[in-house]
């Protein structure tokens, strides 16, 4: 009778083992057949790798002697980045592939931009940078001819541009300096290449599951977000960029610096102010990025001579008159992978 109880017993086990077992794969399987449908261009490392190289900018520029700048473009260089063609002239910096035009007359006025991947254009011809797209139509409108010099190098934050600025802009004498700010310029440049998909097999595992490799990823991302914020007291982060702490602290010193140097050279400086994806007008998440971030900006530069240009009620009234969801449309690339960069609309 006790052995036939203990059999009775082990019996039950195996069943709610198994029931147990059945209970868990399920929803297991589940998850994974999602992740895959879902995220799959997100997580398979060859499609990582290819994006990477797409994205690589390593073949373009070359080590900098200057410690701040950290990297520069290759000079006199001609390359296909992104799917267009990119040409630096002696110093390192982008200009058009085509054929030198005439050059500008002696009253022309000359503009500086100053920038990181945007205005340097990834993704685009030269002559499609939105801000040569502006110049030529203020030329047509006005009749006042412009030299727009770019200065911009992708990857720059705030300290580079500053230094940018002092090493080759003001040797150039301009008179007016456009400031391209994205909000990731807080950045240091040690954190601009430290991302996560910079390593594709990151979360590879024996199962092969694109379910358990999107657990490792994630919690990866956020490590790699804690060793940062260690080194950053009072750190705030807002829709993935920086909106206070010691990083944000020093990037409101670096464009404070920036308005003093221009001031005393009595050189206008128009701030534009840049976000590649905002939602339609009246978005509660477009609110939060005002008050946390632009608003915020434009607060604590307040006191500076900075002519200040928001991107986001353009893009906002653009998405209205054409009845887009997003800004999608105005993307360099608006499928996986996605490059949020201005295209040449």
């Amino acid at each position: 009778m006790s052995f036939q109880k203990e059999a009775n017993i082990r019996k039950g086990l195996r069943v709610k083992f198994f029931v147990l077992l059945v209970s868990l794969l399920i929803p297991i399987s589940a998850g994974e057949v999602f992740v895959r449908w879902r995220y799959y261009d997100q997580l398979d490392t060859g499609s990582l790798r290819r994006r990477l190289e797409a994205a690589n900018i390593g073949n373009c520029v070359v080590p900098s002697a200057n410690p701040i700048l950290h990297f520069e473009l290759n000079k006199n260089y001609r390359r296909s980045f992104k799917n267009a063609e990119v040409c630096t002239d002696h110093r390192g910096f982008r200009i058009s592939c085509t054929p030198a035009p005439l050059p500008k007359p002696a009253h022309a006025v000359r503009v500086a931009v100053i920038g990181d991947s945007t205005t340097f254009g990834e993704g685009v011809p030269y002559e499609d940078i939105y801000v040569n797209c502006c110049a030529r139509k203020i030329e047509a409108v006005t009749g006042c001819a412009l030299d727009v010099r770019n200065y911009s190098v992708t990857g720059y934050n705030s300290l580079q541009e500053l230094e940018v600025l002092r090493r080759y802009v003001l040797n150039e004498d301009p008179q007016l300096i456009i400031l391209h700010h994205d909000h990731n310029d807080s950045f240091p440049c040690r954190e601009q290449f430290d991302q996560l998909h910079h390593r594709p097999e990151c979360g590879d595992n024996f199962f092969n599951s694109m379910l358990l490799k999107l657990m490792i990823r994630t919690v990866e991302y956020f490590r790699i977000q804690k060793k940062h914020a260690k080194a950053d007291t009072g750190r705030k982060m807002s829709s993935g960029y920086l909106n206070s702490g010691e990083l944000y602290d020093d990037h409101i010193k670096c464009l404070k610096e920036f308005d003093g140097i221009t001031r005393k050279r009595g050189i206008p400086v128009i701030m534009v102010n840049f976000l590649a994806s905002p939602l339609p007008s009246g978005e509660k998440w477009n609110n939060r990025i005002y008050g946390r971030l632009h608003g915020k900006l434009e607060q604590e530069l307040a006191d500076t001579h900075f002519i200040f240009f928001d991107t986001i009620p353009v893009y906002q009234l653009l998405m209205k008159e054409h009845g887009w969801d997003d800004s999608a449309p105005l993307w360099v690339r608006a499928q996986e992978p996605y490059d949020r960069h201005p295209n040449a609309r």
